[in-house]
């Protein structure tokens, strides 16, 4: 890789992770504090889902108002769609979010971010933030289990290390 190209890699890899999330039928996140391009990619997935509910919502609205065509329907939505893509935004950092209050689970404010614990709640299917993968696992195994195609390992046995390998 050339220096050139890496100046580059950051948008190589959000662009190759927006494709993917965008053509992924399925996503399974693990929010870590650490993990902020996770937490990025499950706000993608979150304005996807809240911009797709309010333009079927302007659909719903325009689309049984007999005084408008089906151009002028469609005019409303795609208004909308210019009105959010000129959005400008800014980001600074602050956090005041330091309490006495009696918190617990996932409501402590030092916890996972509360910002994003809510994206989570509202992107995610059944509204959840799971303990581990392991919760997750029966529910595909149980949407899926109908489906020949569907394919899902669970009985992979760890490697184990070899105590005398110092590699």
């Amino acid at each position: 890789m050339t220096e050139e190209e890496n100046n580059h890699l950051a948008e190589k890899i959000c662009e190759a992770d927006i494709e993917r999330l965008w053509n992924s039928d399925y996503t399974v996140l693990c929010p870590e504090q650490s993990a902020i391009g996770t937490m990025c990619e499950m706000g993608v997935l979150y304005g996807w889902k809240y911009m797709a509910e309010k333009l079927l919502e302007i659909f719903k609205e325009n689309m049984f108002n007999k005084e408008l065509t089906y151009e002028e329907v469609l005019e409303s939505i795609v208004e909308e769609v210019d009105r959010i893509s000129k959005k400008q935004n800014y980001a600074h950092y602050f956090d005041i979010r330091t309490n006495h209050l009696n918190e617990k689970d996932w409501r402590r404010s030092f916890s996972i971010n509360q910002m994003l614990y809510g994206m989570i709640l509202a992107a995610t299917t059944d509204h959840t933030l799971h303990n581990s993968f392991d919760e997750i696992i029966p529910i595909l195994q149980n949407q899926f289990k109908n489906d020949d195609n569907f394919y899902f390992y669970t009985d992979i046995e760890p490697v184990e290390e070899n105590e005398n390998d110092n590699n």
